[in-house]
């Protein structure tokens, strides 16, 4: 509530009064006291003089007049007017004359035109207009028409004589104003001068003192309101508090449990999909395992074959030197070609490995920036398994490719064998026209020139093998690269699998025990909370027991003093030696009840001291308990946070990190 200034109290004060009329009858309240003072003080002679005049001729028809003028004034609003002439004229509102009171005193009868004719129009108009301007009104209808009933008639020729009288009246009031203006006109103005400067100073005093009290009073008001107001709000959120953290404990719990049940499940079927993976990578890395065996063994046996062919070829065509050593030369810019092939096709396979890397890395990046929460998490499990599978695909078309080149490689070396059954066939027909050569010179130059031919055809094919076998050795070796690089990457993600499960293990494990260890702070908090409430209930029991034996024992020892009392006067008649004894168990019995009462008032001081010592307890307890439960809402709110932000970036960054293949 905005504090108000004073000039703004004033106005919203006086508003308040005026709106409430407060203003409007102190006014006349003062207007009265000023009249009455006057009349008192000043030319009191006159004054009863005139008093005395006036009761004289006070009559109906004055009274008639002063309650038509004071109704007009109310109805016409001129307040001020009417409280100045209400009091002067000595009038009061239950002496006021009414309507049909006026018209009986003027002999106008009911049954008359004008009678009726007034009642109608203050019936319609009562709030507007009076009864003297309406009869007026009507009077002037009536003269102007030249309509005169009887009754009106009567009715004017009486008002003439009232009015008649009405004006002596004035004169001789105004004659007696004007003599008493002139005795004491002087008097009166100073009088009032000062009545009012004291009715101003008084008015001024009982402002600020109503400005006080009411400043007092809503201070007061407002204050209380606002503890009110604050007290019922620190209720409804205490209750709203512990009615979250009830909820939120209850929340907790439920979804611990349902995510202990989820990684239980997940972990299994993270295990058994990978033992099924291994399982199947064993296999397919074995079925690699014997076919690079039996193509080794194959290639071998190739090896061995085509160099006991060399060695035959070069036995038997010791002639063909010059050109094999053109041949060695072709090879050797072949296999110069090759090697430049070779660099730049691992150049080729570097710039891909390049790419997907970059690539790699990219999704990374955007995979840490989608991963929110465990969701997430399952979901780079579900993209790593995908991998995984493109991958298999991978090495299966890789493998079909192996079965065509090996289907290649097949075709090759049956060609190569016809090839070499069919060089054998030459060198025999060769040998047969070496030894015809002896016989017929020309014969062999043209054997000759068609071997050369053929020998040409034959290296051309040899060649073609050649190159043939160096493409599937070249593609076995890339082969074999790529599923090392698999089978690294396979067992990196296994490794940073592993890595984060352990981690989300672990921070499992310290939350459980977290939890577990603020529960039991809960509990023991409690159990000590009923511990010391159950004392309390105790001690208040156990003062109520030592009131009601003090309460017992003090009836006890009242009845027992009455008949001691009683028997005072059979051992007044007794010796002196009875008087000793009694005064001897007096004094006994007055000490034993001393030392009795003074020890149950040490134990009820005690029990006093000790409730009051608990009550500091219990109330330190609750304390305690609140700044735990200020605690244990502070570190749900924190373990919520971290929670909705963990540290996700630690899977990304070990697939990351086994993704760049070093």
């Amino acid at each position: 509530m905005a504090e108000l200034s004073p000039e703004e109290f004033k106005k919203s004060l006086f508003t308040t009064f005026r709106s409430r009329g407060v203003l409007e009858a102190l006014k006349s309240q003062l207007r009265n006291r000023l009249i009455k003072e006057l009349q008192e003080t000043a030319g009191k002679d006159d004054l009863a003089e005139l008093h005395g005049q006036a009761e004289n001729t006070e009559t109906v028809c004055k009274l008639a007049a002063n309650s038509l003028v004071a109704d007009h004034l109310k109805r016409c609003n001129y307040e001020y007017s009417l409280s100045v002439f209400m009091p002067e004229s000595g009038l009061q509102e239950h002496k006021l004359l009414t309507m049909r009171d006026i018209l009986l005193l003027l002999k106008i009868r009911e049954g008359s035109e004008l009678y009726k004719n007034m009642e109608i129009v203050l019936d319609k108009h009562g709030s507007s207009n009076g009864l003297l301007v309406e009869f007026l009104s009507a009077l002037g209808v009536s003269n102007d028409h030249g309509k005169a009933s009887k009754a009106v008639q009567a009715s004017l020729k009486q008002l003439s004589s009232i009015e008649d009288k009405l004006q002596s009246v004035e004169r001789q009031y105004l004659k007696n104003l004007q003599t008493e203006n002139q005795k004491w006109s002087s008097q009166t103005e100073k009088r009032l001068l000062g009545l009012h400067k004291q009715w101003e100073q008084d008015k001024k005093k009982l402002l600020e003192e109503e400005l006080g009290y009411l400043k007092a009073t809503e201070l007061a008001r407002v204050r209380f309101e606002e503890k009110e107001k604050y007290q019922r709000e620190v209720q409804t959120i205490r209750k709203q508090l512990e009615e979250k953290y009830a909820a939120k404990a209850e929340k907790l719990k439920a979804d611990e449990r349902e995510k202990l049940q989820l990684l239980s499940t997940q972990q299994q079927l993270q295990e058994e999909e990978a033992h099924a993976q291994r399982q199947k990578l064993l296999e397919d890395m074995l079925s690699l395992k014997q076919r690079e065996t039996e193509f080794d063994l194959n290639h071998q046996m190739q090896a061995k074959t085509l160099k006991l062919e060399e060695e035959r070829i070069n036995v038997l065509s010791q002639e063909l030197k010059i050109k094999k050593s053109l041949l060695e030369d072709a090879e050797a810019n072949f296999n110069r070609r090759l090697d430049e092939e070779v660099q730049r096709y691992k150049l080729k396979c570097d710039e891909e490995f390049h790419d997907r890397r970059q690539t790699l890395e990219l999704r990374e990046k955007r995979l840490q920036r989608d991963l929110d929460g465990f969701e997430r998490k399952q979901g780079v499990y579900i993209n790593t398994s995908d991998e995984l599978q493109r991958t298999k695909g991978k090495l299966k078309e890789l493998q079909i490719q192996l079965d065509d080149n090996k289907s290649q490689l097949a075709l090759a070396l049956q060609q190569k064998e016809m090839m070499s059954i069919k060089l054998s066939e030459d060198l025999e027909a060769i040998k047969e026209r070496d030894d015809a050569l002896a016989k017929e010179n020309a014969i062999l130059n043209r054997n000759l020139l068609k071997y050369e031919d053929e020998e040409k055809g034959n290296q051309r094919l040899i060649s073609e093998l050649r190159e043939k076998s160096m493409e599937s050795a070249a593609d076995l070796l890339h082969l074999r690269d790529q599923l090392k690089q698999m089978e690294k990457t396979a067992k990196s993600k296994e490794k940073s699998w592993k890595d984060y499960k352990t981690k989300m293990e672990s921070r499992l494990d310290e939350e459980c025990q977290k939890r577990l260890k603020y529960q039991q702070l809960y509990e023991e908090t409690m159990m000590s909370q009923s511990a010391l409430n159950q004392e309390v209930a105790d001690l208040k029991l156990t003062l109520q027991q030592t009131q009601q034996v003090l309460d017992v024992e003090l009836g006890r020892r009242r009845a027992n003093s009455i008949p001691c009392m009683e028997s005072m006067p059979s051992e007044l008649e007794s010796p002196a030696v009875n008087t000793t004894q009694w005064e001897g168990d007096r004094t006994s019995l007055t000490d034993s009840a001393m030392d009795e009462t003074s020890s149950t008032v040490v134990m009820i001081a005690q029990s006093k001291e000790l409730f009051d010592r608990l009550e500091k307890e219990a109330k330190e307890l609750e304390e305690s308990y609140q700044k735990f439960q200020s605690r244990i809402n502070q570190m749900e709110l924190d373990v919520h946070s971290t929670s909705r932000s963990p540290d996700l970036h630690h899977p990304t960054q070990n697939l990351h990190g086994n993704t760049s293949f070093d």
